[in-house]
C-alpha cells in the first residue's frame, strides 16, 4: 500500500491565451520544477493544447501549436492525468457550425505522485456560469460514486 501521508506539491496555473506570455510563463513553471523534488501535481486552464484532436470547430490546430505544451511535459517529466467523460472542458458558447471546443483544462503529475495515487482519475462537469467544465481529481476509483443529478 502506498503512503499517502506523504507531502507533497500541488501548483494550480492559469496560462495565458498569448502565446508569448504563455511561453514565459513555461519557462517559469520549468525552473520551479527544478526546486521540486517530490510528488506533483499541476491543475488548471493551460490554454494550450496537447494534440490537435483537443480541438474540435475553428480552425484546426497544426502539429506546431501543440509542440509547447508537449516539450514543457517532457521537459519536467510529467503526464496528464486520465480524464474520463466529455473530452473538451471549453466552448465559445456558439452553436451550429460556429461552435467551437477544446480540451485546454487538465490535470498533470509527475511518476512519483502517480505511484501514490495510481487509481487517480478526472471528471468533468458543467458549470452553468463558466464557459469551461469544471474539472475533478478523484484519487480513490474505488471509493467513488458516479455523481448524482441534482434535484429540488
Amino acid at each position: 500500500m502506498n503512503d499517502v501521508n506523504q507531502i507533497w506539491s500541488c501548483t494550480f496555473v492559469y496560462m495565458s491565451c498569448r502565446e508569448q506570455v504563455r511561453s514565459s510563463q513555461l519557462e517559469t513553471l520549468k525552473s520551479l520544477a527544478s526546486f521540486i523534488d517530490k510528488p506533483w501535481i499541476l491543475a488548471g486552464d493551460w490554454n494550450a493544447y496537447l494534440h490537435p484532436e483537443e480541438k474540435n470547430g475553428g480552425r484546426p490546430l497544426s502539429n506546431s501549436s501543440v509542440t509547447p505544451l508537449k516539450e514543457f511535459a517532457n521537459s519536467v517529466c510529467i503526464s496528464p492525468i486520465h480524464q474520463s467523460g466529455y473530452q473538451f472542458t471549453w466552448t465559445n458558447g456558439q452553436f451550429g457550425h460556429r461552435r467551437i471546443e477544446g480540451k485546454l483544462d487538465r490535470f498533470f503529475s509527475n511518476v512519483a505522485w502517480f505511484n501514490l495515487f495510481l487509481d487517480a482519475m478526472v471528471t468533468t462537469e458543467v458549470v452553468a456560469s463558466s464557459d469551461h467544465r469544471a474539472i475533478i481529481l478523484n484519487t480513490d476509483r474505488m471509493g467513488s460514486k458516479p455523481p448524482q443529478p441534482f434535484r429540488f
